[in-house]
């Protein structure tokens, strides 16, 4: 199954207005950052994310303040020489102070990514994870020292934080936010904010490092109502997505149900209209040369 499934990288130019005195000030950084990068100065850069965070604080310009601070973070978490064992922690501590001097739909923003962040720095970490005793230690001050059930207790509740504001994701157009996300995300799959965080809270259901099998078998219903919800307010590309992302879900969950397989069928010939369904048709021929059925593929 082709997905168009995220990770939060180093990021291009917003299209936000903004006085042209201070977007030139963000081109030139970034300019800058793309040329150290280029010669493998990484760490350098540290210094010119945190300016390019300052300055967005001034300018409450929140797209330019998370590229810095998802820049500053792919240093923070393969930076391997922290001698006092914080980086993490003193970064995840920015977060919330930055979160706190925004308010509404930003600061929910903020809420979204932050448990992004906290997601990313586990998938970096989880090798030296695994040599810990398993305590449920939840204080961000000591994210150094978190154990899976840490992690997964903590996004846990910061997922029911973001989703109890359900309605005002909803309202948020990603599209305003979309430089923030590297071209990782097509607006017709992904309209709302709600859409995104969705996503991102199935791919914390259903992480295998994170969950038991007997925890990600007591998943699957909360999973499937998630992509029942998308399916349900969704309409054209986006409904067709969620549908083949339910299906591979379901498939991957039941391997030998050969029943499921037939739906991408059933899913290609679906009434709802959309360019979507190219990723369809590749599925179902894959999943018919799979099973030796060249003939039927090829048409």
């Amino acid at each position: 199954m082709k997905k168009l499934i995220p990770t939060l990288g180093l990021l291009f130019l917003t299209s936000f207005s903004a006085p042209i005195f201070g977007q030139n000030y963000y081109e030139q950084q970034w300019k800058i950052i793309k040329e150290q990068a280029k010669k493998g100065n990484f760490k350098s850069n540290q210094t010119i994310f945190q300016n390019i965070q300052k300055q967005a604080m001034k300018d409450k310009n929140l797209p330019e303040l998370i590229k810095a601070l998802k820049g500053d973070f792919s240093i923070v978490k393969t930076t391997f020489d922290d001698t006092e064992n914080d980086n993490a922690s003193r970064f995840f501590k920015k977060i919330e102070e930055t979160k706190n001097s925004f308010s509404g739909k930003e600061a929910l923003v903020l809420e979204v990514l932050k448990a992004e962040f906290i997601k990313d720095y586990y998938d970096s970490v989880q090798w030296k994870i695994r040599s810990r005793t398993n305590v449920d230690n939840q204080d961000v001050s000591q994210i150094e020292t978190w154990t899976n059930l840490g992690f997964k207790n903590y996004l846990l509740k910061q997922y029911q934080l973001v989703f109890d504001k359900k309605e005002e994701l909803k309202s948020i157009n990603l599209s305003s936010y979309k430089s923030i996300f590297d071209g990782a995300y097509d607006e017709e799959y992904f309209p709302t904010m709600l859409d995104w965080a969705s996503t991102q809270y199935v791919r914390f259901l259903n992480d295998s490092n994170l969950f038991t099998k007997n925890e990600l078998d007591a998943n699957q219903p909360k999973i499937l109502q998630v992509y029942d919800d998308l399916i349900t307010t969704n309409s054209g590309n986006a409904k067709l997505y969620f549908k083949a992302e339910k299906l591979a879900y379901q498939i991957q969950r039941n391997p030998n149900d050969k029943s499921l397989k037939e739906q991408w069928q059933v899913l290609y010939n679906d009434a709802t209209e959309g360019d979507y369904k190219v990723i369809i048709v590749s599925n179902l021929a894959s999943d018919l040369i799979t099973n030796k059925k060249q003939k039927e593929a090829l048409e």
